[in-house]
């Protein structure tokens, strides 16, 4: 056989697998519902669920303990301040040696009486700052479960522009060798020959980013879950078969202002700064201390009992700094919910408009410019078989189509992000510190 008859035949075998390639990669995947919920539950039965990371993060991220930890505290606090005084037992002696007797030899008990309801009014900055440990609590858990969903989406995303960037290296890599054959048959050029292996050097990059993306998001997925267990491995998920959630901004305002951990939290510390101001206000009542003592007079052979009765005169110190303060605290409290209320709406508008940003970018990408490139790629396809364009040109339109999915896949994911935040209440780091209930 013949050289001039063997690139020829070289040639049709890898221009069939170049094209083959190109109609695998045109389209993307948009099975019908029932068929799309078959293969996804075929493929992803060993996989492992949101749901299933959600509750290893719940289980083992470090900040959770905190927040439980803050509850316990709160507790620990509203009970101790609720205890009465500890009554207090003594030796007594008066006349010791008087006249070389042992004089009156004895013992007393004393306690204090809390007057002005202080310990009950004490309760009540327990009682605040226990409410105030379950919204953080609460805070903290969202957060958390938001952190794992908004990498669940980065991985989904991270994995699908890779897959993408493989297809493209392939079809990059069948690109290269067929100019090395046109060159070597006569029907190319060293020009040609070098501006394909330049594409496919270049896809060969993005294929090699694209895998430390998918494996910087795992790494960050298994910080905030924080399960030493957890590997790298499949998600059960595909992001381009969810649909995004329809979001209108005052509803979501409504909810931010009904539901926000944030805000519940900001409301218990006003109410712990009224408990402490009501605290402080009956601290200038004085709590009466009597002790009973019971002596031997070792001089008369008597036994002597003594009462003695302590009630201290508020007349220079009336609490009246720690009054004005507590005042203060309240009023910083109040002012506290109003600013973050502001604070949060002002984010949720910046957030909002990203996601309907990039769901304005998704929407048309899928109904206007995909199947624009799309289409321009059958074209050119066409076009190549029938012998009126060159191999580059074609390359040049795959090359186009598979940017612009990847434009798509990347809005996608913002999208999804968004709208985790924004249906998250904005919060998202599961790492930030459990808040302090007192702060």
């Amino acid at each position: 056989m013949t050289r001039a008859f063997i690139l020829p035949a070289a040639l049709m075998v890898l221009l069939s697998g170049f094209v083959t390639r190109l109609c695998v990669a045109d389209e993307p995947s948009q099975a019908p519902a029932s068929q799309a919920s078959s293969w996804q539950k075929t493929e992803d039965s060993d996989a492992i669920t949101v749901e299933r990371l959600e509750m290893l993060a719940l289980e083992h991220n470090p900040t959770l303990d905190q927040a439980r930890a803050e509850t316990w505290k709160a507790y620990g606090r509203y009970v101790q301040a609720g205890l009465y005084p500890n009554p207090e037992v003594g030796y007594a002696a008066s006349e010791v040696g008087n006249d070389g007797r042992a004089g009156q030899q004895g013992s007393y008990i004393q306690q204090e009486f809390v007057f002005g309801n202080k310990l009950a009014l004490s309760q009540n900055i327990g009682a605040a700052e226990r409410t105030a440990a379950d919204h953080a609590l609460a805070l903290q858990e969202l957060r958390v479960r938001n952190n794992v969903r908004l990498e669940y989406y980065s991985i989904l995303t991270a994995t699908r522009s890779r897959d993408i960037a493989k297809q493209l290296l392939k079809v990059a890599e069948s690109a290269a060798a067929l100019a090395k054959l046109r060159r070597e048959s006569g029907e190319g050029n060293r020009i040609d020959e070098l501006q394909a292996r330049g594409e496919q050097q270049r896809a060969a990059v993005t294929v090699a980013q694209s895998e430390y993306v998918v494996a910087a998001a795992w790494k960050r997925m298994l910080a905030v879950v924080g399960d030493p267990n957890l590997t790298q491995q499949q998600l059960s998920g595909h992001l381009e078969a969810e649909t995004l959630p329809e979001i209108t901004f005052d509803e979501l305002l409504a909810r931010l202002e009904g539901n926000s951990p944030q805000i519940r939290l900001a409301e218990a510390r006003i109410g712990r700064a009224q408990a402490e101001y009501a605290r402080a206000e009956v601290e200038p009542i004085p709590n009466l201390t009597l002790q009973n003592t019971i002596q031997y007079d070792y001089s008369t052979q008597y036994t002597v009992v003594g009462i003695q009765a302590t009630l201290p005169i508020p007349v220079f110190n009336r609490n009246q700094g720690n009054i004005a303060a507590a005042e203060q605290e309240w009023i910083q409290a109040s002012r506290e919910t109003r600013r973050l209320r502001l604070s949060l709406q002002r984010d949720l508008a910046s957030r909002w408009q990203q996601f309907a940003n990039a769901r304005v970018q998704v929407e048309r990408y899928r109904d206007d410019v995909l199947p624009t490139v799309s289409e321009t790629l059958k074209l050119t396809r066409d076009a190549y078989e029938a012998g009126e364009t060159d191999y580059l040109r074609l390359l040049t339109a795959q090359r186009s189509y598979t940017e612009t999915y990847r434009e798509y896949i990347e809005a996608l994911g913002i999208a999804w992000q968004e709208a985790i935040r924004l249906n998250g209440l904005l919060l998202s780091d599961g790492l930030a510190a459990a808040e302090s209930v007192t702060n």
